[in-house]
């Protein structure tokens, strides 16, 4: 096991994992379905009842959230996975819109701080920086981040307008349709199309 990471790990209060390739992949996507979302979701979620279901969003890109393992693993647990549209992760997805991304844009902010110094912007640039050495700036950075970015105040001020923003709250009627608005997308005309009209069994007052 690797001492130095876990240590840097401990230091910035985040937990790490590496693999080859960046990509993820089916077995990569089993183990944190079974190993990390299922005991947060036990804990957090549904600690009164393990039996009920939760609802994941997750994006259709490539085979791998849509293969037959991961829908089983899903079914298993009771995690009913709602698959949106391939490639659309970055404008529709809650965590990418929210916490997601203001986490990204603290680590590159904490990234180029670090590459303001001259010996490590030629380290950089000349790819002189081991793999180690990334391993250890890539904890660091996005600890800094978390810390920085997911305080519980700003996570509760992101969370609801992330929400609404991405169409995950999407009322039936339509009459929320102004608050959806995809990320990247500088118009929007609702989900309705002209001359929709919302079938009456649509709509539940309770």
């Amino acid at each position: 096991e690797l001492f130095w990471l876990k240590k840097k790990c401990m230091e910035h209060k985040v937990e790490a994992n590496f693999q080859p390739r960046a990509w993820f992949n089916v077995a990569i996507t089993l183990w944190l379905i079974e190993d990390v979302l299922v005991p947060y979701v036990n804990a957090e979620i549904r600690a009164s009842n393990k039996e009920d279901w939760v609802l994941l969003l997750m994006d259709a890109n490539g085979k791998v959230h849509i293969h037959k393992a991961v829908k089983e693993m899903c079914w298993k647990h009771h995690i009913l996975a709602w698959y949106r549209e391939p490639n659309m992760n970055h404008k529709l997805n809650v965590v990418d819109r929210s916490i997601g991304k203001a986490v990204k844009d603290i680590a590159g902010d904490k990234l180029d701080v670090w590459l303001d110094e001259k010996a490590n912007r030629k380290k950089w640039t000349r790819k002189k920086i081991s793999a180690k050495e990334r391993r250890l700036l890539a904890v660091e950075c996005c600890g800094q981040a978390w810390q920085a970015g997911a305080t519980e105040e700003k996570y509760l001020k992101m969370r609801k307008s992330a929400w609404e923003a991405t169409g995950a709250l999407i009322t039936a009627d339509g009459s929320e349709d102004a608050l959806i608005r995809p990320q990247g997308l500088t118009s929007w005309p609702g989900p309705h199309p002209p001359g929709f009209n919302v079938p009456a069994d649509w709509n539940h007052p309770q």
